[in-house]
């Protein structure tokens, strides 16, 4: 019986509202609240499994935290003065050298190909010559495949920057990156490995300072975060359904007074009011449908792929009109509840929606 009176405020509310008045029952109310609930968890869903972050492996700097996994031909060291995340850097230093290397080789198996692949290889690095002289010979890294008579190299001397300044470095790994070159047929499905090498024409004294070192993977905020997304969607649903039973009734008993409309019991008024919020629900379910023909997206493509979308900006103007079909329904509500006229009832629904619409912008 419940479930009826709320869904036939959707398609007859003239007599769902008739009959509400006469026996308001609570459970109408917490049930378009649970309704409210289930839809918003799913349009949050459904957003998250659109919107993709990139993800950090390892998570914790744990590949530059120890020396004990690099090699080189230096001198190799932690550094605990300037470790730019976490507690340290690693490094390398040689003497009268023309070249300084470092690589990690026990780092387990990476896949760099296809959809569900690793996509980008991020690491802070720090070069410092004596002479402050830029790598004249070459700056490069190395992404082994098994051993490392099998890689792929990517120049570097266009993203360091000068001696002794860090560098925060980005670079996409995988086959759509034409930059790479590669020796004895690597396979982007197994790295296992990697090197920094710079090189100069000149023999110095040279040092080499790694940080902050992971590959990157989209991974959907859906997946990475699905109990989070319950849990806060359920709690911003219920604040947001209260907030808004709570602002629509308190304008709505004031201008009723001043009209002269019957205000009865307040509790019985929040009842009848608050099946009108069977709208949001629709609206919300709306929306998700709206957003699951949205492209999936990045914090970098989100400007691009969604603000212009036609789905994205629907989504603005039926924001107005569903706020407009609450007003009807506020009106429709205040009729048999206060006997307020219709015409009465349509205009305290009406200041109402305007009053609330400008509270709630200012509040937020």
């Amino acid at each position: 019986m419940v479930v009826y009176e709320v869904l036939k405020v959707l398609y007859s509310p003239v007599k769902a509202f008739e009959e509400i008045v006469k026996k308001p029952s609570v459970k109408g109310p917490l049930l378009v609240l649970a309704l409210t609930l289930l839809a918003t968890v799913v349009l949050q869903s459904v957003v998250a499994s659109k919107y993709f972050r990139l993800t950090a492996t390892p998570d914790n700097d744990d590949w530059t935290e120890s020396v004990s996994l690099w090699n080189s031909n230096g001198e190799r060291s932690v550094d605990g003065t300037e470790g730019v995340v976490g507690n340290y850097s690693v490094k390398s230093s040689v003497t009268n050298n023309t070249h300084i290397w470092m690589n990690i080789t026990d780092i387990g198996q990476f896949n760099c190909s296809g959809e569900t692949g690793y996509k980008a290889l991020s690491f802070r690095i720090k070069w410092i010559h004596q002479n402050e002289t830029f790598p004249s010979s070459n700056a490069t890294l190395r992404l082994f495949s098994n051993n490392q008579n099998g890689y792929f190299e990517l120049n570097l001397v266009d993203l360091m920057n000068s001696s002794d300044t860090w560098a925060n470095v980005t670079v996409e790994v995988g086959q759509d990156n034409l930059n790479w070159t590669s020796l004895n047929s690597p396979d982007w499905r197994n790295i296992t490995g990697l090197e920094f090498r710079l090189a100069w024409s000149d023999a110095a004294d040279l040092t080499l300072k790694i940080d902050d070192l992971h590959f990157g993977k989209y991974v959907s905020w859906l997946t990475a975060a699905a109990s989070d997304i319950i849990i806060i969607s359920s709690l911003n649903g219920s604040i947001a359904f209260f907030f808004n039973w709570a602002i629509y009734g308190v304008f709505l008993l004031m201008f009723m007074r001043i009209f002269h409309g019957k205000t009865g019991s307040l509790t019985k008024f929040f009842v009848v009011i608050g099946h009108v919020f069977i709208v949001t629900t629709v609206y919300i379910l709306v929306n998700a449908l709206l957003f699951s023909t949205l492209p999936q997206v990045t914090a970098e493509t989100f400007q691009e792929k969604w603000v212009s979308n036609w789905a994205f900006q629907l989504g603005y103007y039926l924001d107005f009109a569903f706020k407009a079909w609450m007003a009807v329904l506020f009106a429709i509500a205040m009729h048999f509840f206060s006997q307020l006229t219709w015409t009465k009832a349509a205009l305290i629904s009406a200041i109402t929606l305007i009053l609330s619409y400008f509270f709630t912008l200012a509040v937020l």
